[in-house]
């Protein structure tokens, strides 16, 4: 899975559960801009690993399944 297709269906499962990829990042105290980036890879580091694997567990999302374009949010 790309971290675009990551991103899309992070933001998919939040809107699954009734709510929205802003409102988690509202929640944590992330900017939603930097919670992006580092998703999408843009952004690395300690603290962009941490966004990342937080947003996928909160999410529900599991990166390791395959994904295709098909899967767009």
């Amino acid at each position: 899975m790309t971290n675009k297709q990551l991103y899309k269906k992070i933001r998919g499962a939040f809107i699954g559960k009734g709510t929205s990829f802003n409102k988690w990042c509202i929640a944590n105290n992330f900017r939603r801009q930097n919670a992006s980036a580092a998703i999408l890879g843009t952004w690395i580091g300690p603290k962009a690993t941490e966004i990342t694997n937080l947003a996928i567990a909160d999410s529900g999302v599991d990166p390791n399944t395959d994904c295709d374009d098909s899967d767009a949010y």
